[in-house]
């Protein structure tokens, strides 16, 4: 298998690992605006995060193509940067896990987790064009 397609499985699975991430950050609120199911919420942020540290250990050791190690450590950065992101929202939860959680104490959270998975989209994408642009010479 070529150093591209074995890149390639790599960014399968983690994109999968992040579709995953993606479905399971935004928690689901009551008609009144208060978090539904506060403790299972929790329990999901945590097995977000132990995910995305597992996954931090396969991105560290996949070996990209030469040509496209620019964007690896982007892809890299990005993917720290979403991690961090749920970092803070699993704080800002477990800091008012004693009363009920409104969604105005998670947006700003959540807002700045949008913010970094499109920053991870455009990462991903360059990733995409390049290979594209070398599997075409």
């Amino acid at each position: 298998m070529s150093s591209i397609s074995k890149y390639g499985s790599f960014l399968n699975l983690i994109g999968g690992i992040l579709v995953y991430i993606s479905k399971t950050v935004y928690p689901m609120y009551t008609e009144e605006g208060l978090l539904l199911n506060k403790e299972e919420y929790r329990n999901d942020l945590r097995n977000v995060i132990n995910l995305g540290q597992s996954s931090i250990q396969i991105i560290e050791t996949a070996n990209p193509p030469s040509f496209l190690k620019e964007e690896h450590d982007l892809f890299f950065q990005s993917y720290n940067s979403v991690l961090d992101c749920i970092y803070d929202l699993n704080k800002k939860l477990e800091e008012n896990y004693d009363r009920e959680i409104s969604e105005e104490t998670l947006i700003e959270s959540l807002s700045s987790l949008k913010n970094v998975e499109n920053e991870f989209k455009v990462a991903s994408m360059k990733v995409v064009e390049k290979v594209m642009l070398f599997s075409r010479r």
